[in-house]
C-alpha cells in the first residue's frame, strides 16, 4: 500500500496517534509493505523545515523515508495525473495538485492508499482508498 502524508504524520506526532503507531509497528516486523510518494516526500520534508527543531525532525522523516519506498512520479504518472484533473475538471470538481499526484501515483502503480482524507480522494475514479482504522481490523 502507499501512505499518504496524514498517516506518517501522524506516527511523527509527539504522541503518535495508537493507529499509526501499530501500522509502523507492523511495517518494522515487514507484515506490512509500505510504500510512499515525492510528494509526500516534500510535505514531510517541508514541514520539518518549519518545525521548532528543524534538525530532529529531518531525521524523524529520513528515518521513516528509509523505512518504506518511495514511488517515482514519472511519465505514465503524469499522464495519469492529467486525465483524472481534466475528469474533474469536467465534472466541476477541484482537487488540490497534491492530492493529484499522489492519487496518480497510486492508480498507476495499482496499489491502495492508506489515507485518513477519504473526502480529498474520494473524488479519484479507480482509486483503491484504505484508512489505518480499516487496514488493523483487516489485519487482526
Amino acid at each position: 500500500m502507499i501512505l499518504d502524508t496524514d498517516v506518517i504524520i501522524d506516527y511523527l506526532k509527539r504522541k503518535p496517534d495508537p493507529a499509526a503507531s501499530r501500522l509502523f509497528d507492523r511495517i518494522g516486523e515487514r507484515k506490512v509493505i509500505a510504500y510512499t510518494t515525492p510528494i509526500t516526500a516534500f510535505e514531510l520534508y517541508r514541514g520539518a523545515r518549519l518545525a521548532p527543531e528543524p534538525d530532529k525532525k529531518m531525521l524523524e522523516v529520513k528515518a521513516i523515508l528509509t523505512a518504506v519506498s518511495c514511488l517515482r512520479f514519472d511519465e505514465v504518472a503524469a499522464n495519469e495525473a492529467s486525465e483524472i484533473s481534466v475528469t474533474l475538471e469536467r465534472r466541476g470538481e477541484v482537487i488540490e495538485v497534491r492530492d493529484l499526484f499522489i492519487g496518480a501515483v497510486a492508480r498507476t502503480s495499482r496499489l491502495p492508499l492508506l489515507t485518513r482524507n477519504i473526502e480529498h480522494f474520494k473524488r479519484i475514479p479507480g482509486l483503491d482508498l484504505v484508512t489505518p482504522s480499516d487496514l488493523l481490523r483487516r489485519a487482526r
